[in-house]
């Protein structure tokens, strides 16, 4: 197996060219979901989903918080 090696400008172009990685996703988010708030996900959507099990809601096509008694059926 052939390793790659990647010299110290390779490294630091790389770092370079995704160190706006949040602001790309950011600009793609809003051109292909107007009307997705972002800072809205962030700040009450988010935090849910990382407080314990999740569900996926079939009905809505999204992932929910799958509340105190746990996963639901999907």
């Amino acid at each position: 197996m052939r390793e790659l090696l990647w010299r110290k400008e390779d490294c630091q172009r790389f770092y370079q060219e995704h160190e706006d990685s949040v602001v790309s996703a950011s600009r793609e988010i809003a051109a292909f979901f107007p009307d997705f708030s972002e800072r809205r996900w962030y700040e009450e959507d988010e935090p849910q989903l990382r407080c314990g099990p999740v569900r996926y809601s079939p009905e809505g096509g999204i992932h929910c918080a799958a509340g105190p008694g746990g996963p639901g059926p999907a």
